[in-house]
C-alpha cells in the first residue's frame, strides 16, 4: 500500500499535530507501508534547511519538501502558499492508494484535498481541532468563507474525517458535514527513561536541589491559557516551586507574557526557556514535578500524554479531552480555565495531600499511555480505518 500524507508544515515549532504526522508516517514505514509526507519547508518565521523537490529522510519519516512562498504579509505567510507543492500533487497524487490530510484552513491541505478529489484518490482528514467552537471563532469571516468556498466540499468528499477525541467530534457536529467519521487518538512513542533528568534540569537552570518544577510546554498561543497560568502562579506563589515555560515564537504575544511574568509576586520564580526539542524536551518532561496546560480548546492534548508517559502528573482543563483519562487513572488535577481554578489546582498539586497522585503517575503513567496511545494500538486502528472506508486500487 502506498500512502501519501499532506500537511502544511512538519516543523516542531508548529506543535503536536506536525510531530504526530511524522511519527505516523515513520510507524507506517516500519510496518511495511510505503508512506511519504508532502509538505513545505515552513519553520515558523523562517524556513527549514532541507532539500527541496526530492525524497529525503526527516525525523524518522520519508518526506518531500517544497518551498513556501516568502512574504511579509502575516496572513499569507501563515496560509503557507507553495505552488511547487500544488504542481507536484497534480502530477503524482494518482500514484498513491490512499492519502491522509493533516489540518485544514491552510494551503497544502486545501489544495491537496481538491487535487485528490479530482484524481479520485480516497483520502482521510485530520482537522486537528480546527472545526471546534473555539477555533472557528478565531478569524471567523475567513474560516466561514473557506468552509463555504472550498473546505466544506473537501471535507464532505473525504473517505472519513478522523477526529482525535469524542469532544472534538461533538464540537464539529453543528457543521453537519456529510462524510463518515472516526475517532482515533494520536499515537505516541514511549520515551527512554533518563535517570538523572531532575538533576540535569535543575543544573541547567541553576535551581536549588530542593526546588520543585511546574512545567508548561506547548506553543505560546492565546488558547493555551499561558496568561491565566502566569496570573494564577503569581496568586498561588507556592514556596520552593519554579514555573518553567518552554515554547515561544518570538512574536508580540511572547513579549506580553514575559512582561506579565515580571509583574507579580512570583516573578523571581518564572523562567522562559524558549523552544526545546530532542533529548532536552524529555529532560524537561521527566525532570519536572508537574505539567500544566490550562487550555481553552484542544483536539487531544499530545503534550499532556507525553508528560504522563514521562511519569509527570498534570494540571489540565476540562477542555483537554484527556481530562477524563487523567481523572479515571488519578494522573493529575482538573481545573477549569480560570485564574482562580488554576491557582487552586497549583496549590493542591504542591501540597502534602498529593503524594498519591505523584506516586501513581511515576509508577503507572508510562504503562497507561502505552496501553491506550502507544503506536502498536494506534497503527492498528488507522489501518482498520483505511480498509473499512476504502477499497484499495487495483
Amino acid at each position: 500500500m502506498r500512502v501519501l500524507h499532506i500537511i502544511a508544515s512538519v516543523s516542531a515549532k508548529r506543535g503536536g499535530p506536525s510531530q504526530a504526522a511524522l511519527q505516523l508516517c515513520g510507524s507506517q514505514r516500519k510496518s511495511g507501508i510505503d508512506a511519504i509526507i508532502a509538505t513545505t519547508n515552513d519553520d515558523g518565521a523562517s524556513k527549514l534547511q532541507v532539500q527541496l523537490g526530492n525524497e529525503t529522510e526527516y525525523s524518522g519519516a520519508k518526506c518531500i519538501f517544497f518551498d513556501r512562498l516568502a512574504t511579509r504579509i502575516r496572513a499569507v505567510h501563515e496560509f503557507g502558499v507553495s505552488t511547487e507543492l500544488k504542481r507536484w500533487l497534480r502530477s503524482n497524487a494518482s500514484q498513491y492508494d490512499i492519502a491522509h490530510v493533516h489540518g485544514i484552513f491552510s494551503y497544502a491541505p486545501s489544495v491537496g484535498m481538491k487535487v485528490l478529489r479530482q484524481r479520485n484518490v480516497p483520502y482521510f482528514v485530520r482537522p486537528s481541532g480546527l472545526l471546534g467552537e473555539w477555533a472557528l471563532k478565531q478569524s471567523p469571516l475567513r474560516k466561514k468563507a473557506f468552509l463555504l468556498a472550498a473546505d466544506r466540499a473537501n471535507l464532505n468528499g473525504s473517505a472519513a474525517i478522523e477526529y482525535k477525541s469524542d469532544l472534538e467530534k461533538e464540537e464539529a457536529q453543528h457543521l453537519q458535514l456529510k462524510a463518515p467519521t472516526v475517532v482515533i487518538p494520536y499515537g505516541l512513542p514511549i520515551p527512554t527513561i533518563i535517570p538523572d533528568a531532575t538533576t540535569r534540569l535543575k543544573q541547567k537552570f541553576k535551581l536549588p536541589r530542593k526546588q520543585r518544577i511546574l512545567l508548561f510546554m506547548s506553543r505560546l498561543h492565546h488558547k493555551k491559557g499561558v496568561d491565566r497560568l502566569i496570573s494564577a502562579f503569581h496568586d498561588a506563589s507556592p514556596p520552593n516551586v519554579t514555573l518553567l515555560i518552554a515554547g515561544g515564537t518570538g512574536d508580540m504575544y511572547d513579549h506580553y507574557l514575559q512582561d506579565l511574568a515580571k509583574r507579580g509576586a512570583a516573578s523571581a520564580s518564572i523562567i522562559f526557556c524558549g523552544f526545546v526539542s530532542g533529548e532536552m524536551k524529555q529532560v524537561c518532561l521527566q525532570g519536572s514535578d508537574a505539567f500544566v496546560l490550562p487550555s481553552a480548546s484542544e483536539s487531544f492534548g499530545i503534550a499532556v500524554a507525553e508528560a504522563i508517559a514521562a511519569g509527570t502528573p498534570v494540571i489540565i482543563s476540562p477542555q483537554v479531552p484527556l481530562s477524563k483519562f487523567v481523572e479515571k487513572h488519578n494522573l493529575g488535577w482538573i481545573a477549569p480555565p480560570s485564574v482562580a481554578s488554576v491557582t487552586h489546582a497549583i496549590l493542591k498539586a504542591f501540597s502534602n495531600d498529593s503524594l498519591e497522585t505523584f506516586t501513581n503517575t511515576r509508577e503507572h503513567g508510562r504503562d497507561y499511555v502505552n496501553e491506550h496511545f502507544g503506536w502498536n494500538a494506534i497503527s492498528d486502528q488507522i489501518s482498520h480505518m483505511y480498509h473499512q472506508h476504502t477499497k484499495q486500487k487495483t
